[in-house]
């Protein structure tokens, strides 16, 4: 039995559904569960939505680890990906395999390419690229990745046994205190951590289909183009999904926030199923649960607060101060900050 697992907040709810018919399209015996970092609270009915959704509190080890206080509900949405694993598996002892794709991700084709390497593999991660950039003027830089990390951490799987879960041990250990953005601290939340999997443990492969995990930030390599009917990249690869992060639906002309001008740079194929995609989002209320406010923003402001008031008033008032210091310094000893570097994934 497969598991396949999706992590987000009520606002991106509808990526959540999108995906969900696209895994139940091309995988129909596959069990989809949707992890939900925020609350139900009657704002949103189960029977609107299709598939299972677990609420972030009701997951083992979550109530004690301080992840809702500690964290922005971005950093939350990282940090739940292995403690929301550790919990499906050991509340489906059926399931022998485990996949996560981001709510942002929209399934073109089978995962069969994952299924292989799961046959042999403990654990299989996604680089975000597969080859060396042809340009300098690539966006996002190649360099950048140094910074964002090797491995997108918007989808893997995983294969029951003891070495997934010594990964998943090592990868929550990390995530419960570790998960920020701070990127001058060497921190990105959940997904830099990736950078040491396929050192620590030995049973990792990498997916080097050029049909999977299509982005922005490999759009160079891919080539995405429509070859009679079917969405063709790289050597005649069939698309299998692609990976809208930073994806607006109210405006799909643009492809990502992160770097506008890439626009004008796809093809007509990419600017098809951007549209297409932003269509299947409004008709699953993106514009309604994007309008739900996070429900544990108060309780981690709250907390904070109450951190803060323990501290002496000299080191609380220097705090922002330090902090400031810090970015600056950051961009000092880089001597510019390189919009290519860091804007970039996830």
């Amino acid at each position: 039995m497969t598991i396949a697992y999706t992590v987000c907040s009520l606002n991106h709810l509808a990526g959540a559904i999108v995906l969900g018919h696209s895994l139940r399209r091309f995988h129909p015996h596959w069990h989809f569960v949707i992890g939900l970092c925020d609350r139900l609270e009657g704002r949103v009915a189960i029977d609107a939505i299709s598939f299972p959704v677990l609420e972030i509190e009701s997951v083992a080890g979550v109530a004690d680890s301080g992840l809702i206080e500690r964290y922005t509900a971005f950093e939350l949405n990282c940090a739940a990906k292995p403690y929301l694993a550790a919990h499906l598996l050991e509340a489906h002892p059926e399931a022998d395999r485990l996949i996560f794709a981001d709510s942002d991700i929209q399934l073109y084709a089978s995962l069969e390419p994952v299924e292989h390497l799961l046959a042999t593999a403990a654990l299989v991660l996604s680089p975000h690229r597969i080859s060396p950039s042809v340009s300098e003027t690539s966006r996002p830089a190649e360099e950048s990745f140094n910074i964002w990390g090797l491995y997108n951490a918007g989808f893997f799987a995983l294969r029951r046994g003891g070495e997934a879960t010594a990964f998943l041990s090592w990868w929550r250990k990390q995530t419960q205190q570790k998960c920020f953005v701070l990127i001058e601290e060497g921190l990105v939340v959940d997904q830099i951590w990736l950078n040491f999997a396929p050192v620590y443990f030995r049973e990792v492969a990498l997916l080097l289909d050029a049909g999977c995990n299509v982005a922005y930030w490999n759009l160079d390599e891919r080539n995405l183009r429509e070859e009679g009917g079917q969405l063709i990249t790289g050597a005649g690869m069939p698309l299998r999904f692609f990976h809208f992060s930073g994806f607006d639906w109210r405006t799909p002309g643009k492809l990502t926030a992160r770097f506008p001008d890439l626009s004008h740079a796809g093809t007509s194929a990419l600017r098809k199923i951007q549209h297409e995609y932003a269509s299947m989002l409004a008709a699953n209320d993106a514009e309604r649960f994007g309008k739900l406010p996070y429900a544990f923003e108060a309780r981690r402001q709250a907390a904070r607060a109450l951190a803060l008031g323990r501290l002496p008033l000299s080191v609380r008032w220097s705090l922002p101060l330090r902090r400031l210091v810090r970015r600056l310094g950051f961009g000092l000893v880089h001597r510019y900050r390189d919009e290519r570097l860091l804007s970039g994934p996830p």
